[in-house]
């Protein structure tokens, strides 16, 4: 939002026949946290 000091993003997953609900889980995390660090400049 240009308006304001905040962002929103989505990331997400895939879950198939053989994926790792965990996994999935752990990489969105891996995501967020790599699109946070480009905003905050790191």
């Amino acid at each position: 939002d240009s308006g304001s000091d905040r962002i929103s993003y989505h990331v997400g997953g895939a879950i198939t026949w053989g994926s790792d609900p965990e996994a999935e889980y752990e990489e969105t995390l891996i995501k967020a946290q790599a699109i946070g660090e480009l905003f905050q400049g790191k």
